[in-house]
């Protein structure tokens, strides 16, 4: 008598335990992603605005090129016309492992 009824509470707090499991993976997943995204776009923002105010006034157009050759977190590109900063995913290529790996960028 007592093992059933002891296996039959058992029985119930797994089938909680699972679909609690079932509902809060996801949400957690979500919920920590949407935190990373939004931590990565506040740095891409923090980056440019600290570029523009200090590197920017003392960079000609002439050592534009050799920026890019030698800083690998930022890239000066030719400008796209865009009114509002765009932020978006793409795949780069990291040359000391060979593989492509996902990064956010500011446009």
């Amino acid at each position: 008598m007592i093992r059933k009824l002891l296996h039959k509470t058992q029985q119930v707090y797994l089938v909680f335990l699972i679909a609690i499991f079932l509902v809060i993976a996801p949400l957690f997943y979500f919920i920590v992603n949407s935190l990373y995204i939004t931590n990565a776009d506040e740095s891409l923002l923090l980056h440019k605005t600290i570029f523009i105010n200090k590197s920017l006034p003392q960079l000609k157009e002439s050592d534009v090129p050799v920026w890019n050759k030698y800083n690998t977190d930022i890239k000066i590109l030719a400008p796209k016309y865009l009114k509002n900063d765009s932020i978006f995913y793409n795949i780069h290529t990291n040359s000391l492992e060979q593989e492509e790996e996902p990064y956010r960028e500011l446009l």
